[in-house]
C-alpha cells in the first residue's frame, strides 16, 4: 500500500492557507517570513527555515475545523514515530497492527487533502483509496458499537440519571 508522508501533507495544507504560516521567524529574524512572501532577503548566506511539525499541526488545529485534537494528537505521535525511524534506523511500527493506526492515518490524510480541495484517490489511486475508506468505515462502526455498549451499560447500572420536570426527581434515561 502506498502511504503518503503525513508531515509533507500537513505542511502542504498549511502552506495552502498561506506559505507565511510555515516560516520560522523566531529570534527576531524575519528573513524566512520575508522569503515566504516572495521577497529576496538581504541577509548574507540566507537559508530559509520553517517551523517544527508539532507547530504545523497545532496551527492546523486552529485553522481547519475537522482537524480536531484527536487527529492532531495522532499526527504528532505518528510523525514522532516516523522521525524516530529516520534518525535511529529502528522500525517503531514493528509489532503494531496496521489496523491500529491506518484508520486514523487515512482520516488525517483525508482532512488535509480536503483542505486543499483534493480527494484521497487523487493522491494514492482508486484501489488504494477504496481500501483506506473501508478501513475508515470499519473503525466508525466499531466506535458506534462501543458507544452503544457503554450507553447500555451506564443505563443498566443507573449511572445516567436526568431530572424529570414533572416530579423534579431523578430517573434513569
Amino acid at each position: 500500500m502506498v502511504e503518503p508522508r503525513l508531515e509533507l501533507l500537513a505542511r502542504a495544507a498549511l502552506s495552502n492557507v498561506s506559505p507565511a504560516l510555515l516560516a520560522d521567524y523566531g529570534d527576531r529574524n524575519w528573513s524566512s517570513l520575508l522569503h515566504s512572501l516572495g521577497f529576496t532577503p538581504t541577509e548574507p548566506k540566507f537559508s530559509p527555515r520553517s517551523i517544527s511539525i508539532v507547530e504545523v499541526l497545532r496551527r492546523l488545529g486552529e485553522i481547519l475545523p475537522n482537524f480536531n485534537k484527536e487527529i492532531e494528537n495522532f499526527c504528532k505521535a505518528h510523525t514522532g514515530m516516523r522521525n524516530g525511524e529516520l534518525h535511529s534506523g529502528e522500525n517503531p511500527f514493528d509489532g503494531v497492527a496496521v489496523s491500529a493506526w491506518h484508520p486514523k492515518f487515512y482520516k488525517a490524510v483525508e482532512i488535509l487533502l480536503a483542505s486543499m480541495s483534493m480527494e484521497l484517490n487523487e493522491l494514492i489511486g482508486e484501489t488504494e483509496a477504496a481500501t483506506a475508506k473501508n478501513s475508515l468505515q470499519r473503525r466508525l462502526i466499531r466506535k458506534q458499537k462501543l458507544y452503544k455498549a457503554m450507553l447500555m451499560h451506564t443505563n443498566r447500572c443507573g449511572w445516567l440519571r436526568v431530572k424529570t420536570s414533572a416530579t423534579n426527581s431523578t430517573s434513569p434515561l
